[in-house]
């Protein structure tokens, strides 16, 4: 099953929106409200470091939303089947991977 992807605004004015998964966008809300009080050095510390062991790993949420709408489309105009589009979406999930680790 797909993970749920979810857009985030980092600001509306100017607009800069950026997609999540559904658990991360619930995080970083949560992490706004409390940024509103003062913040340790111990949290921005380990936070700083999750960013440096994660970096390589993320995914561009944006890019395989693109690459997922584009497969909507086609099931939606019948240019094949929606079980092959889902078969479709996890290969391309795959080579997203690949993208990744060159």
């Amino acid at each position: 099953m797909a993970r749920v992807k979810q857009e985030h605004h980092i600001s509306y004015d100017p607009e800069w929106k950026v997609w999540l998964y559904k658990g991360e966008h619930m995080l970083i809300t949560k992490m706004g409200w409390g940024a509103k009080n003062t913040v340790s050095m111990g949290f921005l510390e380990a936070l700083e470091q999750f960013i440096l062991r994660n970096r390589r790993r993320a995914t561009d949420l944006d890019k395989a939303t693109q690459e997922e709408s584009k497969i909507n489309r086609l099931c939606t105009l019948d240019m094949f089947d929606c079980d092959s589009a889902q078969d479709e979406q996890a290969r391309l999930e795959e080579d997203l991977v690949e993208g990744e680790d060159e």
